[in-house]
């Protein structure tokens, strides 16, 4: 068995205490007096929302004062409606004169739009039980006392693209909401904030899972080396009729282990490192998470600045229990930076871990596909041998280091260096409890030396990928997407063929901005439900409105089988009754085929506490009002 050695930045910190001998036997990577930080990422500005209360009214903040004066925001309270977060990454100098004639010369994001359900490495975001299904979302959040929607100019973090500012220069912060559909009622509760965190970034949104249990964990991600995550417990949620505060048990229980210091040079100002792109897995052994690590500054071998490893962990809670605690932690992959994507079965025991490289550690260079097996509950793992086409043992291998052991892990590998010609970007992982066999994964594909970048003459597809025998086959593919970051789902279909949801753009009429149209693939066809808007006419930036970041519910329950947003993917639009809230809409996808519009603003409810859907019309243009 190999050491892990000064693989991973999680490691180097623990090595301050003493790491010798085997890694395996060394599981246990808790937070001991020997190598605590030497100051609480809990105090970070972004962590949470400047004035942010509890119930009884005090501040989150020990530096700050929530009384009737300030503009406070109280934790657990019932949300206004359903408005997800849009937000904007960065601008190109691309030119988008041929999309509307009449604004030249414009800048647009490197990715933006609606992302109150962002991003594909966000995991699970929708769940399902017998009675009901849970999701959680982020986006805006208004202040208790004036209604006012709460900004990042209180000593927040504002990272969004120029385009996606309000008209008066702010942007909003992101409250994490969760909300419960009936499956009985088809109705909806109210949203309740779990949290509100003081920047406008949705790499910090959560993700949900069922312990073993029926009780539900709530875990924020954090963001590179300085935002800290969050994690919360919801006991045992299908037993109160009405869903809120009054009748939820809800507590923080966020691990002590959480985040870690890195060990880079000397800064003004301590860095660390958290959970970062969470997939939460309910496993036969308990709750596990993979996600990423961020590594910072000075390490030794694969560490290198900025570049992003793929790690695991077991989540330990027991009701009792002030907080959390993460056990069982390790690297996976450390081999210039991954982005990865997990899935558990029905059972529990089947677990697939899906991830790409990024050459030369640039995020922008995310190519390959490699994957990782476990019939044991993410306990061991095993890959798919391609020599001899059977399965093998992986742990002697991890944590992956080298190049050559990618390649063992590989379901295909066509980039080894930089310039990348085809770019792979993880979209979605689906198994059942047959196991490896029923294995497909969703990716865009991307060729042109600048597909990362919205750009016109870049070649798009979405494809699924299945192990057929023992050969990775494509699915099915579609060339209706124009852009990397246009993200969906796969589902099953009654007829055992396996589909998906995603936003597509027809060919000749792409606007290469992340999102489309609402649209089903299945048996290869792609059948679109909303109507996509021409480019080249006069107001197209202006009247966009598309959809992005489908996302499926996980377990078989429910009559749902997924969410999304819809917004302007170019630019902040105020809606028409409140032009700081975006004019966003957040909308479900039965297992019928239609879509229907969650309430933007609560209207009418009934004795549970609940609210009535809108159904979509098919064949219409989307609103973004």
């Amino acid at each position: 068995m190999r050491e892990l050695g000064v693989f991973g930045l999680l490691c180097l910190s623990l090595c301050i205490a003493g790491c010798g001998g085997d890694s395996r036997e060394n599981k246990n990577y808790d937070r001991t007096s020997a190598y605590k930080l030497t100051a609480s990422p809990d105090q970070d500005s972004a962590r949470s929302y400047t004035y942010l209360k509890t119930q009884s009214g005090e501040c989150l903040s020990d530096s700050f004062q929530c009384d009737q004066q300030s503009p406070s925001v109280t934790r657990y309270k019932g949300g206004f409606g359903f408005r997800p977060h849009v937000y904007g990454h960065n601008t190109t100098s691309t030119l988008y004169n041929e999309l509307d004639p009449f604004e030249s010369g414009e800048l647009v994001s490197v990715y933006s739009g609606v992302v109150g359900t962002y991003s594909a490495k966000h995991s699970p975001v929708a769940v399902s039980s017998e009675n009901y299904q849970y999701f959680v979302y982020s986006g805006p959040v208004l202040t208790d006392e004036e209604q006012k929607v709460a900004t990042t100019v209180n000593g927040g973090v504002k990272t969004s693209s120029e385009l996606f500012w309000r008209e008066d220069g702010k942007t909003n912060i992101i409250g994490l909401y969760i909300a419960r559909l009936n499956n009985h009622t088809g109705k909806v509760s109210a949203p309740l904030l779990l949290h509100a965190k003081n920047t406008d970034d949705p790499h910090d949104n959560a993700v949900l899972s069922f312990d073993n249990k029926g009780n539900l964990i709530v875990l924020a991600s954090g963001r590179g080396t300085r935002r800290s995550g969050l994690m919360f417990y919801i006991r045992r949620p299908d037993e109160v009729t009405v869903f809120n505060s009054n009748s939820l048990e809800i507590r923080e229980i966020t691990p002590d282990n959480i985040n870690y210091q890195t060990l880079g040079e000397a800064l003004s100002r301590p860095e660390f490192a958290s959970i970062t792109y969470p997939q939460l897995l309910t496993t036969e052994h308990g709750l596990k998470v993979i996600y990423n690590v961020y590594c910072y500054g000075n390490h030794e071998l694969n560490c290198r600045e900025g570049t992003r490893q793929v790690w695991q962990a077991s989540i330990v809670y027991e009701e009792g229990m002030d907080k959390a605690t993460l056990t069982d932690v390790r690297p996976i992959a450390a081999v210039e930076g991954h982005y990865a994507l997990a899935r558990v079965s029905p059972n529990g025991r089947e677990v697939v871990l899906a991830f790409n490289k990024h050459l030369g550690g640039s995020v922008a260079d995310r190519a390959n596909l490699y994957l990782l097996y476990s019939d044991d509950g993410a306990v061991s793992w095993q890959y798919f041998d391609r020599r001899s086409s059977e399965w093998l043992g992986a742990d002697t291998l991890l944590p992956l280091s080298t190049n050559e052991e990618m390649s063992r892990v590989a379901v295909y590998e066509t980039e080894l260096s930089q310039p990348v010609r085809e770019r792979t970007y993880l979209k979605d992982l689906m198994i059942s409890d047959s196991g490896y066999s029923s294995v497909r994964v969703l990716v865009t594909r991307s060729k042109g030396s600048d597909s990362h970048y919205p750009w016109s003459a870049a070649q798009h597809r979405i494809e699924s990928l299945a192990l057929v025998g023992d050969v990775w086959l494509s699915d099915w593919q579609s060339e209706d997407v124009d852009h990397n970051y246009s993200t969906g789902f796969l589902f099953k279909h009654e007829s055992a063929k396996v589909g998906a949801y995603f936003p597509a753009t027809p060919n000749g009429m792409e606007n290469n901005l992340a999102g489309g149209a609402l649209a089903r693939v299945l048996r290869g066809r792609v059948d679109y439900f909303s109507r996509p808007l021409t480019p080249g006419t006069n107001g197209y930036l202006d009247s966009l409105c598309e959809m992005n970041y489908a996302r499926g519910f996980i377990g078989t329950n429910g009559s749902m089988l997924g969410i999304a947003g819809v917004a302007n993917p170019y630019q902040f639009i105020g809606s028409a009754d409140n032009d700081e809230l975006p004019a966003a809409s957040l909308v479900l996808i039965d297992r019928q085929n239609q879509w229907h519009q969650l309430p933007t603003r609560l209207g009418e409810v009934d004795s549970n506490g609940e609210y009535d859907l809108m159904t979509l019309t098919e064949g219409n243009e989307l609103e973004c009002r």
